[in-house]
């Protein structure tokens, strides 16, 4: 049914109930449906023989495909590794030779103007706002693409991604600028691997790449998740069986009139109920990791204030329901760090920890205004001319609001990967020593975004 399906797709079009009625209207179409299912009906009755003739010739034809499928599949078992190593698998089991702690939180879609210069007045984000008035913090920051595929592995390479090729579960291939050839981002020169060279251990608590599979030997300690999508493998307890039947059900929404007589699969509710849990497990493991003394480097990517918005920051709780926007996922963000940085506090060790503060890209207004829940108060700040700025804001050790410094000159994030190193290995401090550093080494700021308008 799949193959006549893909076939009648592509000599006549989608054909269903609704493009039916939408041609010939709903009585004609209801028609059309009824002598179609005579039909089927009386041949299967008249021609049992001859149909099951055809349809043993059409399988014996194909049967081929089988041998090659398996093939296919065998050697894709093999040759991969599908599941993310357990949180257990990462021990911190190299005794650290340096002395200085780095947490660097990454905030998906962190947008600098929405945030900072057009917030609506009743967004309140006192721990970033205090954040900002204690450290240094940078008012032209661009970061290295404008989507979290190209800039992640910009950011912990330190250099430009322009293309990604997703190869397997465990290799993502990435085009460095000026380079025609993908390399590896697993075997590239990265951040993880530069501060094991010099005695760190690494943890990363993150979502979207998987940091754990792709990084096994460089990351000491690791938590990832499941991304949200349509297709979730934790949604049926019941094991297997459940999620055979889900998967016929799923291919049953695929057959033409069929899917107009099946209960439709409620993908998006499940797809938030999975964000909501993404984001509570991933703040408690991100404080969990930050406040681990055996750790010189964390990375914390969590995926707000990014969408589907499921915090409503006027009851402070979470919610399946519409309703919510991007405002409120910026106040999450907020509640997610005062959480983290309560935790270093009890734990003695904010004061001894650099933290960085930043985002992997903007607020991509142009992809979202056309989804059913833009509301007013979005498309209030999204209006204004595009700005490709993202926080950047660096929390030195026993930084206090005097040592506050505000830097103005534009640079790209794409420098964090050196900047990380500069400090961990001591050659860098205060405020005053980040300022000239990048000073020294900014060489470029706003780039020419690629799709930046879609």
């Amino acid at each position: 049914m799949l193959a006549l399906k893909n076939v009648a797709k592509h000599l006549f079009g989608t054909i269903s109930i609704p493009v039916l009625a939408a041609i010939f209207g709903k009585i004609w179409a209801v028609l059309i449906v009824c002598v179609f299912f005579i039909f089927v009906i009386l041949m299967l009755a008249k021609w049992f023989a001859a149909v099951v003739r055809i349809s043993r010739f059409i399988v014996l034809l194909l049967a081929p495909l089988t041998v090659i499928f398996f093939a296919q599949a065998t050697i894709l078992i093999f040759q991969t590794e599908f599941t993310a190593p357990a949180k257990s698998n990462f021990p911190a089991n190299r005794s650290s030779k340096i002395s200085t702690r780095v947490v660097w939180i990454i905030f998906d879609e962190f947008d600098y103007r929405a945030a900072f210069e057009d917030r609506p007045e009743l967004l309140k984000l006192p721990e970033i706002d205090r954040l900002a008035g204690e450290s240094f913090f940078a008012v032209n920051a661009f970061p290295p693409a404008g989507e979290t595929l190209l800039s992640l592995p910009s950011l912990t390479t330190g250099k430009i991604v322009t293309q990604t090729k997703m190869q397997s579960p465990t290799n993502l291939g990435v085009r460095f600028a000026g380079e025609t050839d993908f390399t590896n981002w697993r075997t590239a020169p990265n951040i993880f691997t530069a501060a094991n060279k010099i005695g760190a251990n690494v943890g990363a608590v993150g979502w979207f790449h998987p940091y754990c599979r792709l990084f096994p030997d460089a990351i000491d300690k690791c938590v990832m998740t499941k991304n949200y999508s349509g297709w979730f493998p934790d949604k049926h307890p019941g094991g297997f069986p459940a999620s055979l039947t889900d998967y016929f059900w799923r291919l049953g929404l695929t057959v033409p009139i069929v899917t107009s007589f099946l209960p439709k699969v409620d993908d998006y509710l499940a797809e938030r109920e999975n964000f909501i849990a993404i984001i509570k497990n991933l703040s408690r493991d991100g404080a969990e990791m930050a406040t681990d003394r055996d750790l010189s480097l964390v990375l914390l990517h969590y995926p707000v204030p990014h969408q589907p918005y499921v915090y409503h920051s006027d009851s402070g709780e979470f919610s399946e329901k519409t309703g919510a926007n991007y405002f409120d996922h910026l106040a999450l963000a907020d509640k997610i760090f005062g959480e983290l940085r309560r935790a270093m506090e009890r734990a003695g060790i904010w004061n001894e920890t650099t933290v960085i503060v930043s985002s992997d890209h903007w607020w991509r207004t142009m992809n979202w205004q056309t989804e059913g829940n833009w509301t007013a108060e979005e498309a209030a700040i999204a209006s204004a001319e595009k700005d490709f700025r993202v926080p950047f804001i660096v929390k030195p050790v026993n930084q206090t609001a005097e040592n506050h410094l505000v830097y103005d000159a534009p640079f790209n994030t794409v420098l964090t990967h050196d900047l990380l190193l500069a400090i961990l290995s001591g050659e860098i401090a205060s405020s005053k020593e980040i300022a000239s550093w990048i000073d020294a080494h900014r060489t470029f700021g706003k780039l020419d975004y690629p799709n930046a308008a879609k």
